[in-house]
């Protein structure tokens, strides 16, 4: 279980490090279709709409760090029931 709630949590942090990585190399906005893809993955990026205009800030900062962890922590949640739900099912198969 510690494993697949790792690989989950990894998951987690991709979404929000394509984002970061993709603003980061062009500096400018990418195509609306990625932002659609990424706002799928990332549901929790949301919270940035509460940084607007205060980008720079300890307080922005804040918000995108809390955005990132509850995207790990949703990603966690569904490897963990998943994993559960592959177990009872496994546990079925073999009674």
């Amino acid at each position: 279980m510690k494993r697949v709630l790792l690989v989950a949590a990894a998951g987690g942090l991709v979404p929000p490090a394509a984002w970061f990585a993709a603003h980061t190399v062009w500096k400018q906005p990418t195509s609306l279709k990625f932002e659609h893809i990424i706002g799928v993955l990332w549901p929790s990026s949301i919270w940035l709409l509460a940084t607007d205009g205060m980008e720079s800030t300890a307080m922005a900062h804040v918000v995108t760090t809390m955005a990132i962890m509850a995207n790990v922590l949703l990603y966690s949640g569904i490897g963990v029931i998943v994993w559960w739900i592959a177990r009872v099912m496994g546990d079925r198969k073999s009674s």
